[in-house]
């Protein structure tokens, strides 16, 4: 397995306790809110450069994400939060980029959990 998994799983376990089936019904609420409709209404603010909205969309992500203690999740949406409130656009796509794969790693990270809860490990 690779350090980011470890790191995503160690997390997961020190917030949680122990307690797997909350931890993984929590996990996968979390990653409902980064749903593709999430992206798609992500892409359409920077297209229409509604600054405002980007700021609050990325601030309550963000929210979120500091519960599970993923740093470089939080750092990609608090610049898409600066990017909002400062009415700059230019490098939305590529932060919509680094957010996509931290939640598929985070996702990788819930399935490997959840089969190995499953299988007793």
């Amino acid at each position: 397995m690779n350090f980011e998994l470890e790191k995503y799983i160690k997390n997961i376990l020190d917030i949680y306790e122990g307690d797997y089936d909350l931890a993984i019904e929590l996990c996968k609420d979390f990653l409902n809110l980064f749903e593709e409709n999430t992206f798609n209404l992500i892409e359409m603010q920077i297209k229409k450069q509604d600054g405002k909205a980007l700021a609050k969309l990325a601030h309550k992500l963000k929210g979120a994400v500091c519960n599970f203690n993923m740093k470089n999740l939080e750092v990609y949406l608090k610049e898409l939060e600066e990017m909002g409130k400062q009415a700059q656009f230019h490098t939305g796509t590529e932060n919509i980029d680094k957010i996509k794969k931290e939640i598929e790693k985070f996702k990788v990270s819930i399935d490997f959990f959840e089969l190995n809860k499953v299988h007793g490990k």
